[in-house]
């Protein structure tokens, strides 16, 4: 798989993108957490396992594999204190946001934003009797974010759910159940959403959807929907991938068939 390399020359610290085709009508992005950088590479396998399977077929896109770079180098989830994925929901901000921006505007036909992320955490959280219980999470537990407006976008995606859970569960992963994230003493805009099965449904129309995320905040500025794979920080680098190959074949790939079909 090849693409086009865009980037500012002489300083490499700017945010590279490759554009595939002519026309992007996709998103792919990951590394928003400077500490996430396992998924770059079966995130790339897995693009590129996608495009060959179908290279008359798979819609052109844009893929941005390292979207913090100061982060990504230190391996910190932040840079200078500032999570770079709370910072879309007002002016201003830091060059990676304002870059980030730039170049989602270079391709105003992008539909679809397919985002990565490791889940880091090694907690769990459920609401028992009305108060929140921690405990250890299950390190194989796969869980994702599906945002979108329902004024642009009517896809029911239960036909892709279905195949990918069944795949997860066959192959030993989990699905992960309870409260993405809990901040007792600390305020955080993206956290006590509820996961159930390994899935967390966001519309444009519920109060709080900005939530200063890149994946929400596309919907709202226009796309018809974004998901969020969170992939599992601890098991291997062939866990992950195979992980990986299971969300493209059974979901991405089949959803993207029946989106653009």
């Amino acid at each position: 798989m090849t693409g086009e390399r865009f980037n500012r020359p002489h300083d490499r610290h700017h945010i590279v993108h490759k554009r595939y085709g002519p026309d992007p009508r996709l998103g792919f992005i990951s590394l928003l957490h400077g500490d996430e950088g396992g998924v770059v590479k079966p995130l790339s396998r897995g693009l590129n396992f996608a495009v060959t399977k179908d290279p008359l077929g798979f819609p052109d896109h844009i893929a941005i594999f390292k979207a913090n770079p100061p982060a990504a180098n230190l391996g910190h989830r932040k840079f200078m204190g500032k999570d770079l994925n709370r910072e879309f929901k007002k002016k201003g901000g830091s060059w990676q946001k304002k870059e980030i921006l730039e170049i989602f505007s270079s391709y105003p036909d992008i539909e679809y934003l397919f985002s990565f992320h490791e889940e880091t955490d090694k907690k769990a959280y459920q609401k028992v009797d009305g108060k929140i219980l921690i405990s250890d999470r299950n390190k194989n537990a796969f869980y994702m974010y599906d945002a979108y407006d329902p004024k642009k976008e009517n896809i029911s995606i239960s036909e892709f759910l279905g195949p990918l859970r069944r795949a997860l569960i066959d192959s030993r992963f989990s699905l992960y159940d309870g409260f993405d994230d809990y901040k007792k003493f600390r305020k955080e805009n993206v956290q006590l959403n509820k996961v159930k099965q390994g899935y967390c449904l966001q519309t444009a129309d519920s109060e709080k959807f900005i939530d200063g995320t890149l994946e929400n905040w596309v919907v709202a500025q226009g796309m018809k929907r974004s998901f969020t794979f969170e992939i599992p920080a601890h098991i291997s680098e062939e866990r992950k991938q195979l992980m990986m190959q299971i969300i493209f074949q059974t979901f991405i790939i089949p959803f993207l068939n029946r989106a653009y079909q």
